[in-house]
């Protein structure tokens, strides 16, 4: 089976625990490997534990969005030589 490339998550919402990990995915917007964006709810995302299942609105393709992909994506990992201040991470919007 060849391997398929993954859905690049452009932005989210999500409800978070008190830990600051990622509770439940409320909205995503992917950038899918047929070349468009898609973004869809709550309502849209089939709920898995730990997760989500995200399907493109144009070819139906179809991948799981893990909490803990969302949670990395929100902390970024330092680099060799960073610094805080020259760090950007993706825009995030809390809702509790």
């Amino acid at each position: 089976m060849p391997d398929a490339r993954s859905f690049v998550v452009r932005s989210f919402e999500a409800n978070y625990a008190a830990s600051g990990s990622v509770e439940r995915i409320l909205s995503l917007t992917v950038d899918c490997n047929c070349g468009t964006t898609s973004s869809c709810g709550s309502s849209q995302l089939i709920h898995l534990p730990g997760g989500a299942l995200f399907r493109c609105e144009q070819c139906g393709s179809h991948q799981a969005i893990s909490h803990a992909r969302l949670d990395a994506s929100a902390t970024p990992a330092p680099m060799l030589g960073d610094t805080a201040s020259n760090r950007s991470a993706p825009l995030v919007t809390i809702r509790f």
